[in-house]
């Protein structure tokens, strides 16, 4: 049993030992494209955003993304959107959000997931990543011009971030 549980204990030791971070940071705007005003306490608010995106292994890529929130007596319920970034060498890169933060006004963590990618990106495809959005300025009064910073973490083994 003593080897047994050495073994398990070496096995993830060795997981952790070759396996790193790739983090990744983006700045833009967004803007709220339509609320539709469901009822008196419920909102389904449609967006977009721009932005930069740059990664700890020094790829820069821009980046749009669409996507929808649902609000129900001003709390989160949900939402899903999609991300699409093309970095300098034209490689594609899509990740997938469903954001859930509970008040209107307060942000926290999210999970996104890579769906899709040409090139390096590819060996991304199916990882299950860790966000966190803020809000840097207000939308002006049309909910347009918003700015935000966003940064994420993915678990990925030492060999990808080394391509």
């Amino acid at each position: 049993m003593k080897i047994v549980l050495n073994l398990l204990f070496y096995f993830f030791m060795l997981n952790y030992v070759f396996s790193g971070e790739l983090i990744w940071k983006a700045y833009g705007h967004y803007n709220f494209e339509k609320i539709f005003a469901v009822s008196k306490n419920e909102q389904i608010i449609f967006f977009n955003n721009k932005g930069i995106t740059t990664t700890s292994v020094g790829t820069n890529a821009s980046s749009e993304c669409k996507g929808y929130l649902i609000y129900k007596n001003n709390a989160d319920q949900g939402g899903f959107f999609i991300c699409e970034g093309t970095d300098a060498d034209g490689e594609k890169v899509f990740t997938e959000f469903k954001p859930s933060r509970g008040e209107k006004d307060s942000y926290g963590l999210q999970q996104f997931k890579v769906i899709a990618g040409t090139g390096k990106w590819t060996e991304l495809v199916g990882e299950s990543c860790i966000g966190a959005f803020s809000q840097i300025t207000k939308m002006d009064k049309d909910f347009k011009n918003a700015s935000f910073i966003w940064s994420g973490k993915c678990e990925v083994a030492d060999k990808t971030l080394d391509r």
